[in-house]
């Protein structure tokens, strides 16, 4: 085959790559090219080679055309960005490890603050979670006879359906938490006075607006509602107000349980209990 004439030179892989065209792509060092010139006398683009070296710059060439894209690819400036963005976090973990081993009890305890924070943010309700509960709730309600419902659950469960029903929920997630609060108007309206930003609900009717609070997959206001929902507290607002309240101790307690066993024994009248029956 006939040597190119001069100023064709042989192009090289390295330098003739695709994405050498773009500019983070471009390689740092032109590579090596080894052109032939007239008479067979080796040449390059700055000036000639001695004809020993170019055994070992052919040598070279090969070597670096075997690397592959991502070999070639360290060599442009992207691949020197990524580089000093891994070696810069590896750093970064290196003397976090070595700030763990010089103080474990203040790790320990950013650890687990951390690993919590994790858990409380991966277990935020969602809300179709709310709805599913609050109709979970009113199905618990109404399988109690409207005398012994608790009013104050009534009222807050339907509160929220109502809510529910017009389009005036509103779902907040606060990467930790969530909330639900009730808006003034449904989403669609398009009355002056749900657009104008003068006239939204101010910061300080936000707790009368809240709802509910989602925190650990569950939704605690609601929870308190409805505890004790099957007693009706309007019953004993006629007694006393320390009658009103009763502890926990006094519901279960030893002497209440003795009690209630007692009744389901036989009466048994002793001698002076019958002779006092008689003489009456």
């Amino acid at each position: 085959m006939d040597p190119p004439p001069l100023g064709m030179e042989t192009p090289s892989l390295l330098w003739y790559h695709p994405l050498s065209a773009l500019r983070w792509f471009r390689p740092v060092r032109p590579p090596l090219s080894f052109p032939l010139g007239r008479g067979g006398s080796a040449r390059s683009v700055t000036g000639s080679v001695p004809p020993g070296s170019l055994p070992v710059m052919a040598a070279a060439a090969a070597v670096g055309a075997g690397r592959g894209l991502w070999a070639w690819m360290a060599g442009t400036r992207l691949g020197r960005w990524c580089r000093a963005l891994v070696q810069d976090y590896a750093a970064a973990l290196r003397e976090t490890a070595q700030g763990a081993r010089q103080r474990p009890v203040a790790s320990a305890l950013a650890a687990a603050a951390l690993s919590g924070a994790a858990a409380c943010g991966a277990s935020v309700p969602s809300a179709d979670s709310f709805e599913a509960a609050a109709v979970e709730a009113a199905g618990s309600l109404l399988l109690l006879s409207p005398g012994t419902r608790s009013p104050g659950a009534e009222r807050h469960v339907q509160r929220v359906l109502r809510r529910r029903e017009a389009g005036r929920l509103r779902y907040r997630d606060l990467l930790l938490l969530a909330v639900v609060y009730e808006a003034p108007r449904g989403a669609g309206a398009q009355l002056y006075a749900s657009r104008c930003r003068y006239l939204r609900p101010r910061w300080r009717e936000a707790p009368a607006r809240l709802l509910d609070v989602g925190f650990c997959g569950r939704w605690w206001l609601l929870r308190r509602r409805l505890r004790d929902c099957d007693v009706n507290e309007d019953e004993f607002l006629a007694l006393p107000p320390r009658l009103r309240r009763l502890e926990p101790r006094q519901l279960r307690s030893e002497h209440n349980e003795r009690l209630f066993m007692e009744k389901f024994e036989p009466v048994v009248l002793s001698a002076e209990d019958a002779a006092a029956e008689e003489t009456a």
